[in-house]
């Protein structure tokens, strides 16, 4: 019998051999690669891999099906394939654990510290919220409303006269703000399940705002997830830059205690970066970032 690998891509992946009990889990997002070195030093057969999705929103049917692969050994005979035991879909603790436990090679040839002085702060709550449906429309969000993405209660609206870069590039005003807070409008319980279809609290606003920062600024910024609508998985890139994972964590951000447990020494710079939420009905994900505004 084939000694299985299994490989569990898009969210967690075990690489095992049937005689072992030493397991590495990867985890891949969208838009996202992970170069993994694997030993090639076990005796020679054909391994299999298997891959299947992570999905952590409840409620909300995805595409479950199960790809497989094969590591084949020069000199290995031919044998059935020993399917191995995939991690649950919602295996959150085990995303988690990969994720916080990456960290940069200290000192080796494209180490780069982490900047000490940061020259402005952001608390960014991301999730989701609703749109007005608008006079005669029918809409299939909650409670009848449009469905949106909301970050400190904006939702991005794509300008349609004139891209914002070309507008930043030849100075042409008119084709978006400049208001895109530092801060959410309203402090509450952000992870709490209770809220997310919280009528006060859950209807946001279609906007082209944008903060703007000086060149060659640092920019310490907390992605806050919330648990409107539902709590989900958010992976989150920016643009052009890569950044410094300070701090990963589940709940509200502790902004006494929290940066006590930031990362400054070992920590790794990555682009993209995601979030892998929520595990039971209480726990959502926070994270601190810091950017070095150089592009």
């Amino acid at each position: 019998m084939a000694a299985p690998v299994f490989l569990l891509a898009c969210a967690i992946a075990l690489l095992a051999s049937s005689s072992s009990v030493v397991s590495a889990e990867v985890v891949e997002h969208s838009f996202q690669t992970t170069d993994v070195l694997l030993t090639a030093n076990q005796p020679p057969a054909s391994y299999y891999m298997a891959a299947h999705p992570c999905f952590s929103a409840p409620g909300v049917s995805f595409d479950n099906t199960t790809t497989t692969g094969i590591i084949v050994y020069d000199g290995a005979t031919s044998s059935a394939p020993q399917m191995p035991v995939l991690p649950a879909f919602n295996d959150t603790p085990t995303a988690h654990k990969f994720y916080s436990s990456l960290t940069g090679h200290v000192n080796g040839p494209y180490w780069k510290p982490v900047p000490c002085k940061v020259d402005a702060y952001m608390f960014v709550t991301m999730g989701f919220g609703l749109t007005p449906c608008g006079r005669n429309a029918t809409c299939g969000g909650p409670l009848g409303q449009r469905l949106a993405a909301s970050t400190n209660n904006f939702s991005f609206q794509f300008p349609t006269k004139l891209s914002m870069l070309q507008a930043i590039f030849d100075n042409v005003s008119g084709i978006y703000t400049v208001d895109f807070p530092s801060q959410p409008p309203l402090v509450f319980d952000y992870t709490n399940s209770s809220n997310n279809l919280n009528r006060s609290i859950i209807m946001t606003k279609k906007s082209t705002s944008v903060k703007k920062v000086k060149f060659n600024s640092t920019v310490e910024i907390v992605m806050q997830n919330t648990a409107l609508v539902v709590v989900e998985n958010h992976p989150i890139h920016l643009h052009g830059f890569s950044f410094y994972v300070l701090a990963q964590g589940f709940g509200n951000y502790d902004p006494l205690n929290d940066p006590k447990k930031f990362n400054l020494g070992t920590l790794r710079c990555a682009t993209p970066s995601p979030c892998p939420l929520e595990g039971g009905p209480l726990s959502d994900f926070k994270q601190t970032i810091q950017v070095n505004i150089r592009s």
